[in-house]
């Protein structure tokens, strides 16, 4: 796989760098599904005054070890460690997309995170904003979403909270989209 990444930090101007998974204490992804997965998967935003962190990724070409072009591959992303209220992701692709999973947090009470309030499925331009913090013994649920065949995908975290101003998306590619339990499926 051969792709140009160019990352973007505006109102805040947080550093960016990738990181290992689980990232987070309370993150579903890394601790609970998404488990064992090698290398820095995560850009994770490294914080600052109500800051956002934009992450793209042009000219993705998949090849095999011959060199030529594969087909059907899916690119997958999803927030590697909480979105709490007033913080959004934004995503956008030169294809559309798709819903691979919507996880729910753990623990009792109201969920949290943003996988209830996604809009623009199906179409090229998806969001999602964090709802409620988790209480004690609670986990924040995650949105996981995949572009098949793209060529242009961008991350955008927004957070204004100037005290953790902190956010983290994994980027991932995969030939199928794997199952919540990290089995490709």
């Amino acid at each position: 796989m051969h792709f140009n990444v160019h990352t973007e930090t505006v109102a805040g101007a947080p550093s960016v760098s990738t990181t290992a998974l689980p990232n987070y204490g309370q993150s579903l992804i890394g601790n609970a599904v998404y488990t064992h997965i090698a290398g820095k998967p995560a850009i994770y935003a490294n914080g600052g005054p109500a800051s956002a962190a934009k992450v793209t990724l042009r000219n993705i070409a998949v090849t095999n070890v011959a060199g030529d072009a594969v087909s059907g591959y899916s690119l997958l992303s999803a927030d590697a460690e909480a979105t709490a209220s007033d913080e959004e992701i934004d995503w956008t692709s030169d294809q559309p997309i798709d819903l691979v999973a919507a996880l729910p947090g753990t623990g009792a009470g109201l969920q949290n995170g943003c996988q209830d309030t996604a809009t623009g499925l199906g179409t090229t331009a998806v969001q999602c904003s964090g709802a409620r913090a988790p209480g004690p013994g609670q986990t924040y649920g995650s949105l996981v979403v995949k572009s098949n065949g793209v060529k242009t995908f961008t991350a955008t975290a927004t957070s204004p909270d100037a005290a953790s101003g902190k956010a983290t998306r994994a980027i991932s590619v995969r030939g199928r989209a794997p199952k919540p339990g990290g089995v490709t499926g």
